[in-house]
């Protein structure tokens, strides 16, 4: 086999991995659980995962249970969808939901919006979303199949809180005076829900919690105490809040807090009922971002290391932006050292922004600079190709050489001296232009290599502007 035909089915081999190698991309729900009573209303998100490479189609076909939940609505809001194929719509009889849409500027990243439904609890018990099907499409100009997984949603339904009327028990009598026996609310446990602070486990940055419940019938009055210790003792006085459904706490510190609720019911005050919630309103610690040696395996990649704390609820995770773009949502694995994706030759400008478990925000910036056009690692197929084409034209000069040494050892003694020049002559002249066309192949398929992702890019703009002026 020649160098030439060799060279070029090994330009083929890579050109195909490039374009072939797709990453992997999810749809999920947000939140993936919760509990509401018969007759709650509440929102879930249908959103897009694709942390490691740009997509710009996606369809999804969502069920749920229709005698556990009502379909109020499926909006298209916040959405990175630009064109819609079939717009989010119920489907099946009220069971299930279904989109399909294009973004025209592609989406990198790990929870781009698709769709809004609002559900309404009809009755209690487990009810369960899934994506049943869907798809994801890869930004490369040719709609590479992406997607890797389908997520799946759970809530607890439960019944309206709803208490039994209360029985009066009749006063025990001696024969000297009567004696009235302590009478004890018959009300059962309330159930205690708060409409900010929902989950008892999560941490909030509001600070203003309020709760709700429901009256015990025959409730006269109620009574409220807020406490660090679930434990805590708790007695109320003669006069308690009034005969109230809700009450709102402001401006209070972080912490964990419990609040207690007792009803009166015919003079007689009955047990606490508690819930707990937690509240964190201060961000993490503020940090600095820096730069650690990038070994040559690294290539066109950015090691950078940066650690932030927060002494109430901890550190959730750290989001990445790279030049304003959503890159990924990162969990430290304790190293505190986040390697970026490949980056072009240039600079780039980092955005780190670290969120704790309440949602509270602190962010820090870092420029990153990346020299030549090609880098090599892992991953960069078009570097690989264009050191190995080096070693086969140095293979290719080697043998040359030899084929030529030989042919002048071969040459008469007498002829050697009289010839010598003529033939040094003739085959530098042959030798150049061999060497010449084998360059410029070699260029050229080196210059395939290294901009296929500019061409891959072209392409999906002319798809992109078609599609716009059809929508048009």
């Amino acid at each position: 086999m020649s160098f030439r035909t060799l060279a070029r089915y090994l330009g083929v081999f890579l050109l195909f991995v490039t374009i072939s190698t797709a990453q992997a991309a999810s749809l999920f729900f947000s939140p993936l659980s919760g509990t509401y009573e018969v007759g709650d209303q509440f929102s879930v998100r249908a959103l897009i995962s694709s942390p490691d490479q740009e997509m710009n189609a996606a369809s999804a076909n969502i069920s749920f249970p229709n005698n556990k939940l009502q379909l109020l609505s499926v909006t298209k809001g916040s959405s990175i969808i630009d064109f819609w194929v079939q717009e989010p719509t119920a489907i099946n009889q009220n069971t299930g939901a279904s989109m399909e849409g294009v973004t025209l500027d592609g989406y990198r990243g790990g929870s781009g919006g698709l769709a809004t439904l609002t559900f309404k609890a009809i009755a209690p018990g487990q009810a369960t979303l899934n994506f049943i099907s869907g798809s994801i499409l890869a930004n490369d100009g040719v709609g590479t199949s992406i997607l890797n997984s389908l997520g799946s949603a759970s809530f607890t339904i439960v019944e309206t809180a709803v208490t039994e009327e209360p029985q009066q028990k009749e006063p025990q009598q001696t024969s000297e005076e009567p004696e009235e026996e302590a009478l004890q609310a018959e009300s059962g446990p309330v159930l205690i829900i708060s409409d900010t602070h929902s989950d008892q486990e999560k941490w909030y940055s509001n600070n203003n919690p309020s709760f709700r419940w429901s009256l015990p019938r025959g409730a006269t009055d109620v009574d409220i105490a807020l406490s660090e210790d679930e434990r805590a003792s708790y007695g109320s006085s003669d006069d308690g809040e009034g005969l109230i459904n809700g009450f709102t706490f402001e401006d209070l510190e972080d912490g964990t807090y419990y609040v207690h609720v007792i009803f009166e019911v015919n003079d007689v005050w009955g047990e606490k009922n508690s819930f707990k919630f937690n509240i964190d309103t201060e961000a993490p610690t503020a940090f600095s971002i820096e730069e650690i040696y990038r070994s040559i395996g690294e290539g066109r990649r950015a090691s950078l290391i940066f650690e932030s704390t927060d002494r109430m609820s901890g550190i959730s995770h750290y989001n990445i932006l790279i030049d304003d773009n959503f890159v990924e949502e990162w969990k430290d694995d304790g190293s505190h050292t986040y390697l970026t994706p490949k980056l072009r030759a240039g600079s780039h400008n980092v955005t780190v922004e670290v969120v704790d478990y309440a949602g509270n925000k602190t962010s820090a910036e870092f420029s990153v600079g990346i020299i030549g056009g090609v880098g090599f690692d892992g991953g960069d197929y078009a570097g690989i190709g264009v050191i190995l084409l080096l070693i086969l034209f140095n293979g290719f000069l080697f043998r040359r050489y030899e084929v030529l040494k030989r042919e002048y050892e071969a040459l008469p003694g007498a002829k050697k001296k009289e010839d010598k020049a003529m033939m040094v002559a003739k085959r530098d002249r042959r030798l150049r232009r061999e060497l010449r066309a084998e360059f410029i192949f070699i260029k050229t398929l080196h210059g395939k290599l290294v901009n296929i992702e500019d061409q891959l890019r072209q392409a999906n703009e002319r798809i992109g502007k078609r599609l716009g002026s059809k929508d048009e």
